[in-house]
């Protein structure tokens, strides 16, 4: 797959200055409520300190811990997990490029998208901070283009490797999953479609592997510690925290507003358009884009609706936003000044939440105002 350098340079360079206004406006070692739950992890790993009730509760995704514990001869647990964050930041904007390049957009729009997800607010706010959702962000991402390639080239070599990418991307942040859970979805899909054999040997191919290294962790788990801890004995501390205020609709939709701003109303016509000319459509690209739709549903489930939780949806807002965009363009090529405005709007948009807000969410900075 070739790809012209400068098009991928640009997101870069825009990361590069979003890195630098974020450490302008937080500081490097922005601390967050769960920072010194990760702290203590790579703490624990270092064989400082015994396991703290809040540090058990994480034992199912330990990647920060480990990894940070060989960075701690050099870095301190708090620069540690910044080095980490960045190295994903970037990662994040290269894996989204080649994502948006395998779904069929032009280097153009990929770079427009990924320079979109370099600049979203969650990322500006959280993703540098000392906590681990930019973690989810990438894996899932990086997970889901070596998936698309693997079906581009028909290896089944790349498909295990997508679900070993997922796990280890399980280990991070729980969001890490959903490239996964994309895949066996489309090719779930694909197969009730054309009733093709080759579809269940990439599906077992993806799944597998996960399912085998999934397994071997939970036995670990159970098998190295007094009480074992999983996924669900977290969501249900949660559950049990939060207040039944923090999920509602109401909540929700200022969230979503402050997470993705205008680019929900570009992804909204591209469904629009897409919705009214159905039967012209190529019908993988439908189920690509319902089957990306579904996949970035189950955060709802948390018991708080959080921007960083819920951006996760990128994996379907933006290339639903570049094709609303690109429909758009296409029926106004005139209106050049205009087209431009489009494509640096979500960057303002971002940018000026987070001074407006004062690094807080819509939500929050309305009510502030006693709406």
């Amino acid at each position: 797959m070739s790809i012209s350098i400068k098009n991928l340079i640009l997101p870069l360079i825009i990361g590069c200055v979003a890195l630098t206004f974020v450490f302008s406006q937080n500081g490097f070692l922005n601390v967050q409520t769960d920072t010194p739950v990760y702290t203590d992890q790579i703490r624990y790993f270092d064989g400082e300190i015994q396991p703290t009730e809040n540090t058990k509760l994480r034992s199912f995704k330990p990647f920060y811990g480990i990894v940070g514990s060989f960075l701690t001869p050099f870095l301190s647990p708090s620069e540690a997990i910044l080095a980490i964050n960045i190295i994903f930041y970037f990662g994040l904007i290269i894996s989204t490029f080649f994502f948006l390049k395998l779904l069929g957009f032009s280097e153009f729009y990929s770079s427009i998208g990924a320079s979109w997800v370099a600049t979203g607010y969650p990322v500006l706010k959280y993703g540098l901070a000392l906590l681990t959702d930019i973690s989810g962000w990438f894996f899932a991402g990086a997970s889901l283009v070596i998936f698309l390639l693997a079906i581009k080239q028909e290896k089944i070599k790349l498909f295990i490797l997508a679900s070993v990418v997922a796990f280890v991307g399980s280990l991070c942040k729980e969001t890490g999953i959903l490239g996964l859970l994309f895949a066996g979805m489309y090719l779930t899909t694909l197969f009730l479609f054309e009733r093709k054999v080759l579809y269940i040997k990439q599906l077992c191919a993806v799944a597998i592997p996960f399912i085998i290294l999934q397994g071997l962790l939970i036995y670990i788990l159970f098998t190295t510690q007094a009480n074992g801890v999983s996924f669900f004995d977290w969501f249900l501390f949660n559950k049990n925290g939060v207040g039944y205020g923090l999920h509602t609709l109401y909540y929700f939709s200022f969230t979503e507003m402050a997470t993705f701003s205008v680019l929900w109303v570009y992804g909204l016509y591209s469904v629009y358009v897409v919705g009214k000319n159905l039967s012209s459509f190529p019908k993988k690209k439908v189920i690509t884009g319902v089957c990306l739709f579904l996949a970035v549903l189950p955060p709802l489930i948390w018991p708080v609706f959080l921007t960083r939780v819920l951006y996760i949806g990128y994996l379907f807002i933006i290339p639903a936003a570049l094709l609303g965009l690109s429909f758009w363009e296409e029926n106004n090529k005139e209106k050049k000044v205009l087209y431009k405005t489009f494509l640096v709007l979500p960057i303002i948009v971002s940018v000026s939440l987070l001074l407006v807000a004062n690094g807080g969410s819509l939500f929050s900075l309305i009510n502030q105002n006693g709406y």
